[in-house]
């Protein structure tokens, strides 16, 4: 069996790629398994990857996982006390909300995620390894020590956090750990925008607002509007979302402020069975809201046509959907007479 890590004599975990045969001295240097205590060689040749061997093969044992457990959270402790004493960040990388509010005056939101990077050495003074805190025992305690604010750091090896502990509502910063490969996640876990093989639980995440979206309000994508004015009638647009967007929206709200809009994505085939459909939608949605439109996708007669407009059923006639302000024939369709 190979490991990695491994205790020196005086107790402080010790990476095997840190050791030389060129400044190891063999008759002092002694290393010893992290999980059973048993006497290791540190194998340091040029070929074959630097690694500590049992000394008495008779001390093989399958009880990996402790050894996983145990050098996971020694990495996590120590990298945390050396950066506390020394002023050093070690950050915790949160993933949150962002919701972009360039269409708020349409009621268009869309929303994304944004990484806030937490310098915890800035907020916590001291870490303790294996310390009762009040029902729980955590891996690692994250505290500070005049406020009592704290962070549970635990590592998983074959076992998650329990789940009083994650329904307690302390602030758990999980590490999987799998194999010798992911104890590297142990060592990065500190740094700026690091988020692998990690859980977190019951942290307070924010929302920011945004006018810079990476989603939607890309210039390859468009706005479907619907103004409404107070005749009953309304008039249907697709506005690019580019650069002068703003300035064509505005134009739109100089005469009304009853618009109803949704995004609508670039890449269709067929684009008017999209506007189509898309109209549909905001027709209903002006309904909802109360608005005195009047249009011919809300009358039970209407049919989608083939070509720009409606056809009406009744009439047996094709034209714009505003025919139903006039129209003595218009009846609005319900749940119940929607054909």
């Amino acid at each position: 069996m190979k490991f990695k890590y491994a205790n020196d004599i005086e107790g402080n975990i010790i990476d095997v790629a840190s050791l030389s045969n060129e400044t190891l001295d063999r008759k002092i240097s002694k290393f010893y398994t992290l999980h059973t205590n048993a006497e290791l060689i540190p194998r340091l040749g040029k070929i074959k990857v630097k690694h500590f061997a049992l000394k008495n093969k008779k001390d093989h044992t399958d009880n990996y996982e402790t050894y996983l457990h145990l050098a996971g959270k020694h990495i996590i402790y120590n990298d945390l006390k050396i950066k506390l004493s020394n002023n050093i960040p070690w950050f915790l990388t949160l993933t949150e909300k962002s919701r972009c509010e360039r269409m708020k005056s349409l009621d268009i939101f869309c929303e994304g995620k944004t990484i806030r990077n937490i310098n915890l050495t800035e907020y916590f003074d001291d870490v303790y390894l294996e310390s009762r805190h009040g029902d729980f025992i955590p891996d690692i305690l994250l505290i500070n020590r005049n406020t009592g604010a704290h962070i549970y750091i635990e590592v998983a090896v074959t076992h998650k956090s329990s789940t009083n502990k994650l329904k307690s509502n302390n602030r758990i910063l999980e590490v999987s750990v799998a194999n010798e490969a992911d104890l590297n996640h142990c060592l990065r876990l500190g740094e700026r925008d690091y988020l692998t093989n990690q859980s977190q639980y019951n942290f307070r995440l924010k929302t920011h607002s945004t006018y810079t979206c990476t989603d939607f309000c890309k210039d390859d994508n468009e706005v479907s509007a619907l103004v409404v004015y107070e005749s009953g009638k309304s008039y249907f647009k697709g506005i690019d979302i580019n650069e002068s967007f703003e300035n064509e929206l505005k134009d739109l709200q100089r005469n009304t402020n009853k618009i109803v809009a949704e995004h609508l994505p670039r890449g269709y085939e067929v684009f008017e069975f999209v506007y189509q459909n898309s109209l549909d939608r905001l027709v209903t949605k002006a309904r909802e809201k109360g608005f005195s439109i009047k249009h011919c996708y809300s009358c039970r007669y209407h049919a989608k046509s083939m070509h720009s407009g409606v056809f009406c059923k009744f009439l047996k006639k094709r034209g714009s959907g505003n025919m139903a302000v006039s129209c003595e024939y218009f009846k609005e369709k319900t749940t119940d007479n929607n054909v």
